[in-house]
């Protein structure tokens, strides 16, 4: 690792409060508490930020040999799990924010999380979500995800083991509009170093498009088929343009 993407990676680590032992309680990121009355609820542009590169293991390495196209679950529809849906920023996200939850909805296979914050009840497992919990530290957002499955692909270029743990912190900035993002993968069988980006995601307006895209697999011809639309900017709504 580079040493800007090594400096990088030092602070977002040292905002998460991981120390040395990447898994350590986080304490609350700085930024002040938001005076604009808003909460994490509405539409949001993702960036994509900064981000410490991915240096694999031996034994994550191993993992990716003989991998093709045809290894990528979002071939066959399964979508995408949470550190690959959340890390990418191609498309917009939309969060409701409740006392006792958070909800996350993104457009691409109209993937849905509901994340409790109570700091204790844990999601249902499944294979791409894992389960997550999540807490509230003034008004920062945490949550922790684990539970995912030995040999998770995420993409036909990665694939980790069931050591793989997510951690994500959303801290809403005094001006309620711009919301400060950290994200963890942390895998010590797949990763070298744990895999973290930081960025800013900006308020978009309520009438802004956004188009939660249905994926169906088509046998015949082993792709994956969207509805045309999610071709369309995530950002403008067509009609307009």
């Amino acid at each position: 690792m580079n040493n800007t993407l090594l400096r990088s990676a030092l602070l977002a680590a040292a905002s998460l409060g991981m120390g040395s032992g990447a898994l350590a309680q986080m304490g609350a990121a700085p930024g002040g508490a938001s005076t604009s009355g808003k909460n994490l609820t509405g539409l949001w542009e993702r960036s994509r930020g900064y981000s410490a590169g991915v240096q694999l293991t031996e034994a994550g390495q191993a993992r990716t040999e003989g991998l093709t196209v045809m290894d990528d679950p979002e071939v066959f529809c399964e979508g995408y799990n949470v550190p690959r849906t959340s890390f990418a920023s191609n498309t917009a996200v939309r969060m409701a924010e409740f006392p006792d939850r958070l909800e996350i909805y993104y457009e691409h296979n109209a993937a849905e999380r509901v994340i409790y914050l109570d700091g204790e009840t844990r999601t249902e497992a499944t294979r791409m979500l894992g389960t997550s919990s999540g807490r509230r530290e003034g008004n920062t957002i945490i949550i922790e995800t684990d539970s995912f499955p030995d040999g998770l692909a995420h993409g036909a270029t990665l694939v980790t083991s069931d050591e793989l743990k997510f951690l994500e912190r959303y801290t809403l900035r005094p001006d309620g509009d711009t919301i400060e993002v950290l994200l963890m993968a942390v895998d010590s069988q797949t990763y070298e170093w744990p895999r973290i980006s930081h960025a800013f995601w900006t308020r978009l307006p309520e009438d802004t498009f956004f188009y939660p895209s249905e994926c169906e697999y088509d046998p015949e011809v082993h792709v994956p088929y969207y509805d045309p639309a999610v071709l369309e900017s995530s950002y403008i709504d067509p009609a307009e343009d």
